[in-house]
């Protein structure tokens, strides 16, 4: 009797048994599912005001036109290459807009979606975008009737095994073509375009050189006038022979003193140096100018014009540096968005709980912001709903920073060394203490290549 009352007590604990571990693995799977964050694929700009903005061209169908960019990136527009929705060609003039986007910022301020699809099963690492738009008094055109339309991207960063890619529908990532990378020839040749310093020898050189000044004629062409200096006897002119070797950029010229026939002759030359770094130098020299009597007024217009055309010259080589040192080519058949990427592994990390420390705060509809992870290197951007703030992938010795819009215009900013210290310590649970900005300074404090 004693053996039935036990061998039924054994039942109604397996029973009970079974019972809550069905109850239990029936709430696990409740909370995952509640948890699981359903994601749009759209292009969802964070603050719409602060959008990446189009430049717009008009343009006109009926002869075409070749779009150079001030990133470097030229596009050549066949005649005839636009079609109304029905397929009809456009004749006349058409306004054909433009945007790039080279860095992870630019793609977190338009908020185009990095995962390949909806299903958020793979990443795309960017280098390069372009988007292309086209409207005939406010009404979309595309190309259409057989025509492509020749891009040559600006490419700030290798893309040796990267693809093309369009944005379909704006919504999922294909792969749409190949493409080719070669050097941007037209950034060289205008930097040595504006390469202005030429001396030449002078018959008495031990105290005289000749230097050509640039002037404009007043109908836009460059014109030079040379002139004819003396140094002071305080130079060595050893060094200044030294010094004249080097094939300077520039020459400024500036008098010393309100009074007098004195001038600072300073020569400088900037180099890029592989790896984006530039590096300057400058030697400087006294020196007086040698003039016919008379001529005092003429050399004062000279001074004041060569002083104005200096300035212009330095504003288009900033101009002309900030363009890309690679172009890759590619054509397409319809207008959109194309990027130059590859796939972004992210499961190669340690799946981390994270915690930032606005979480704590009072802050309304929190749910509804969004954790966007910055993936510097690899210039991407993933965007995290509050339900998977748990399960993001990290790994160290990569470049991550992140990036949350509490409100209109504030901004919780965590650094990539912040990130990595907090890695370091092993934990795949990370409190996260961020720095507060307004979403202007973020942006100013995070510029893209080219910006």
């Amino acid at each position: 009797m004693q053996h039935k009352y036990k061998a039924q007590y054994r039942g109604l604990t397996w029973a009970l048994a079974i019972i809550m571990l069905a109850m239990t693995y029936g709430m696990v799977i409740s909370c995952n599912r509640k948890q699981t964050a359903v994601y749009r694929q759209a292009i969802t700009p964070p603050v719409p005001e602060a959008d990446v903005p189009f430049d717009r061209y008009e343009i006109s169908s009926d002869s075409g036109a070749v779009i150079m960019r001030p990133s470097g990136t030229r596009i050549r527009i066949p005649k005839g290459a636009f079609v109304d929705p029905s397929g009809k060609p456009v004749s006349g003039r058409v306004a054909f807009r433009v945007r790039e986007f080279h860095g992870p910022t630019d793609v977190l301020r338009a908020g185009i979606p990095m995962s390949v699809d909806s299903t958020r099963t793979g990443f795309l690492q960017s280098a390069g975008m372009i988007e292309m738009r086209a409207d005939v008094e406010g009404r979309p055109v595309d190309i259409g009737g057989g025509q492509r339309i020749d891009v040559e991207l600006a490419g700030y960063r290798p893309a040796d095994g990267y693809r093309l890619y369009q944005l379909e529908n704006d919504r999922d990532w294909r792969t749409a073509d190949t493409f080719s990378t070669a050097a941007n020839e037209d950034k060289a040749r205008l930097l040595d375009s504006l390469d202005q310093v030429r001396r030449y020898a002078h018959p008495d050189s031990l105290r005289y050189f000749d230097i050509d000044m640039q002037l404009e004629n007043g109908s836009g062409v460059l014109t030079k006038r040379q002139r004819t200096w003396k140094l002071a006897m305080l130079e060595n002119r050893r060094r200044f022979d030294q010094e004249m070797r080097v094939q300077w950029n520039r020459l400024y010229i500036k008098p010393i003193g309100r009074n007098g026939n004195r001038y600072r002759l300073e020569f400088r030359k900037n180099m890029d140096l592989i790896g984006g770094k530039r590096i300057s130098r400058s030697y400087t020299v006294v020196a007086s100018p040698v003039i016919a009597r008379g001529e005092e007024a003429r050399l004062a217009g000279d001074l004041k014009e060569y002083d104005a055309l200096m300035r212009d010259l330095d504003r288009a080589d900033s101009l002309a540096r900030r363009q890309a040192d690679l172009r890759n080519r590619f054509s397409v058949n319809r207008l959109g968005i194309w990027n130059i990427d590859r796939l972004l592994k992210t499961d190669d990390g340690m799946i981390c709980r994270v915690k930032p420390d606005f979480a704590s705060e009072d802050i309304p509809d929190l749910d509804k912001i969004d954790l966007m992870m910055v993936l510097e290197t690899e210039n991407s951007v993933i965007r995290f709903r509050r339900a998977d703030w748990e399960n993001i992938p990290l790994r160290q010795g990569q470049k991550v920073s992140m990036v949350a819009v509490l409100n209109h215009d504030d901004v919780a900013y965590f650094s990539s060394a912040s990130i990595a210290a907090a890695l370091a310590e092993g934990r795949s649970n990370l409190e996260l203490k961020s720095e507060r900005m307004t979403y202007a300074e973020y942006l100013k404090r995070n510029p893209a290549p080219g910006r």
